[in-house]
């Protein structure tokens, strides 16, 4: 009799298990189903970047008059904006914070993994943003003749400024989702980004000298989001991006300057006339907050 109970027992427990497996996945999946397929959104971004700058150090020379020619082929050496001036720099690197808003675009599909897990594959595009700058001291040093072996170094400060502005970027991005209810699904971010910059640079003193540059870089982000539906097509989405790129240099040389310094016999050749670089080393970096609203077809 207790055998006979036990197996009835066991048998209607496997029966009810059986049955509700099927209804266990079939809600799970409904979860997932109600964001996966296509979709589009727009949004407006706040991007939080830090600009790091590093210039190519020079030599200052010191200011003297009666200075003799030793001292001048020594000491006078760096970027000849002119054949008598250089360029040099009090500040070898520096760093700027800025806040802006920009708009973003994303067209991508979220596929169906099972269970409460999807993967999204996207494309993104934000245009471009305002100018920011940074801006630091500098040295301009010029140079003249007193007598045959006899000069006059004067020094004068000028504010050199580098102006950058994001033309725009391109952003692939994996992200892998989990469905918490029927209405809102989390998600982390990879992406690998292009980003085209512009980089100006002015010298307030040599203007001759300001220099320019278009770059495009390379770089990653990592994120987390989320994404909650409105209606069966409508949603709005959250996330939180960190972005860095690579480093990259803009520069101009001095090679259609000759330096010149005195008439006299000799004066000439002892002045240093190798081609200088003036370079700036820029490292974008950010973290973009986006929110959007975007629909599912």
């Amino acid at each position: 009799m207790n055998k006979k109970n036990l197996l009835t027992s066991t048998a209607l427990a496997t029966a009810l298990l059986v049955g509700k497996v099927p209804t266990i996945d079939s809600n799970a999946n409904a979860q997932i189903k109600n964001f996966t397929g296509p979709y589009i959104s727009l949004g407006a971004s706040t991007q939080y970047d830090r600009v790091l700058s590093n210039n190519s150090a020079s030599n200052i020379p010191t200011a003297a008059t009666g200075a003799t020619s030793v001292a001048a082929a020594t000491n006078f050496v760096g970027f000849n904006s002119a054949a008598t001036t250089i360029i040099g720099r009090a500040t070898s690197a520096q760093r700027k914070e800025n806040f802006g808003l920009g708009a973003k675009g994303e067209l991508g599909y979220l596929f169906d993994f099972g269970g409460n897990f999807g993967l999204g594959i996207d494309l993104s595009f934000s245009p471009d943003r305002q100018n920011r700058s940074v801006s630091q001291n500098y040295t301009q040093s010029t140079i003249s003749v007193e007598a045959s072996s006899s000069y006059t170094v004067a020094n004068v400060t000028g504010s050199q400024s580098i102006r950058i502005k994001d033309q725009y970027n391109i952003a692939l991005s994996l992200k892998p989702s989990v469905a918490i209810t029927n209405d809102l699904m989390v998600y982390a971010v990879g992406s690998v980004n292009q980003l085209k910059q512009k980089i100006n640079v002015n010298f307030s003193l040599d203007t001759a000298t300001n220099y320019s540059l278009s770059k495009e870089v390379f770089g990653y982000g990592l994120g987390i989001g989320a994404r909650y539906n409105l209606d069966k097509n409508l949603f709005f989405d959250f996330s939180a991006t960190n972005l860095t790129y690579d480093r990259y240099r803009v520069s101009r040389n001095d090679s259609n300057v000759t330096p010149a310094i005195g008439a006299g016999a000799g004066e000439f050749t002892t002045i240093n006339r190798t081609v200088n670089d003036l370079s700036t080393a820029i490292k974008p970096e950010y973290y973009d907050i986006k929110l959007s609203i975007g629909y599912k077809f």
